[in-house]
């Protein structure tokens, strides 16, 4: 699911697979943001990409997801833009978190991640 003009999308309850990557937002709008809630991204080249167009700074927030043998990577983030992780796994790729230039990963605690890559931003529930 390519995402290239939109200020803000939501996937809810979807099954995404069989795409090159199952969510790809690329916008260059600066705020733009998805929010993936309670879906199961599976069998893609890669699970979720998150890469502002021309540095713009974008947002995923990822909510009781599922990511699954998703090729090459679960998700990947490129900075400036920003993922959000809570009470989601990511399974099944070689690596479950690409960081590129130091991006922002944040996670709640409440997440399974195998693979490599790790979130550099831990907060707590509240």
């Amino acid at each position: 699911m390519f995402i290239p003009h939109a200020a803000q999308t939501y996937i809810i309850r979807c099954k995404i697979h069989n795409f090159g990557t199952g969510v790809l937002l690329t916008t260059p709008t600066a705020g733009s943001r998805v929010v993936i809630q309670d879906s199961f991204i599976y069998q893609n080249g890669g699970g979720l990409g998150v890469q502002g167009a021309s540095g713009a700074a974008n947002t995923a927030v990822v909510l009781r997801t599922v990511f699954d043998n998703n090729g090459s990577f679960a998700t990947s983030v490129t900075a400036p833009s920003r993922l959000i992780l809570s009470a989601s796994e990511l399974l099944g790729s070689a690596t479950a978190i690409v960081n590129t230039g130091n991006a922002t990963v944040t996670s709640y605690g409440n997440n399974v991640i195998r693979g490599s890559g790790a979130p550099n931003d831990i907060q707590t529930l509240k």
